[in-house]
This record gives structure tokens, sequence and C-alpha cells, in this order.
């Protein structure tokens, strides 16, 4: 959801700061090229000090770097919207790993069919309830409660068993 919401309403935060429409845009394919970086220093973050911690740091670096977002002048947000692109999308490529993990080994398709159908909803429902949030109280508070949301995403994370079968049937 907070993928989604980041790359869908970012311009919209660059706007409120006053920034021309034109330039805004640009905000964006900031995010998506930290994005790129963050796909592979994420995985390499995750297998040094393991998938739930990395989770947790990229989820908290997150949260800060959408509230920095909020409260810093248009010329810092810019400055910083490539590492929230890192933070943003690389903590997307931990959680598709991370399947494995919770995943019985003979339930893995099953377990990736649920991962990506969940991730393709949030990324449907996030922008619609984001920009319902923003319409109401503005695009900052919208920025603000996907900051929460990915605070909030750390906590269950740790409680996950491992191997979980889907089904107590047999493949």
């Amino acid at each position: 959801m907070v993928q989604a919401g980041v790359l869908t309403f970012v311009a919209f935060v660059m706007i409120a700061k006053g920034v021309p429409t034109t330039a805004a845009t640009l905000a964006t394919v900031l995010v998506l090229i930290g994005g790129m970086f963050g796909k592979a220093l994420c995985g390499f973050l995750a297998e040094k000090i393991g998938v739930r911690p990395a989770f947790a740091i990229l989820q908290g670096f997150t949260a800060l770097g959408l509230v920095l977002l909020v409260i810093t002048s248009s010329t810092v947000a810019f400055a910083l919207l490539p590492i929230l692109g890192v933070f943003v999308q690389g903590t997307t490529s931990i959680t598709y790993v991370i399947v494995n993990d919770l995943i019985h080994p003979t339930r893995t398709a099953r377990g990736y069919s649920i991962i990506y159908a969940a991730s393709a909803i949030a990324s449907v429902i996030g922008p619609v309830g984001f920009g319902t949030i923003g319409d109401r109280f503005g695009i900052e508070t919208s920025m603000l409660v996907m900051a929460v949301i990915a605070i909030c995403a750390i906590l269950p994370s740790w409680f996950l068993k491992t191997n979980i079968p889907l089904s107590s049937k047999a493949a």
C-alpha cells in the first residue's frame, strides 16, 4: 500500500510545496531511480543481517523518509526522493523473499500466488484510501498516514512463524 501510495502521490506533495507541476512530476522518476538501486542494496542487506531485521530497518527508514518529505523544503525533499525510493522499493524485494521462509517448501507456488495477489490488491486499495485521506485532510496528512502504516508493519513481521503450511491437506 505504501509503495503504491508514494509513487502515486509524491508529485502532489511536491506541488503542495509550491513546485511547478512540470518539475514535480520528476519526483516519481527520482523515487523509481532510487528504487532500482534499492532492489539490489536491500537484498544484499537482508542477506547480511537477515530478512526480518532488514525489513524492520527499511520500514523505519521509509517512515522517516516520508516524515522528512513532508516537513522539509522542496529542495531537500527532491534530494531525499532517490533515498526514499531505495527504502520504499527495497522493502518489497525483501517481502517477496520472505515467502520462502514462511511457506512450507511444497507450497511455495501457492505462497507466491497469495503474496502477489495481496500486493496487487494493496496497490489498488492503498492509493484510493490515501487519496481519500488527502482530499479530506491534505496530502501531507496522507503521507504521514503512510509513514504510520510503514511503522505498524514492523511488529507483526517478528511474530510470523516459518514454514507454515497453507493447508493441513497434502499438496
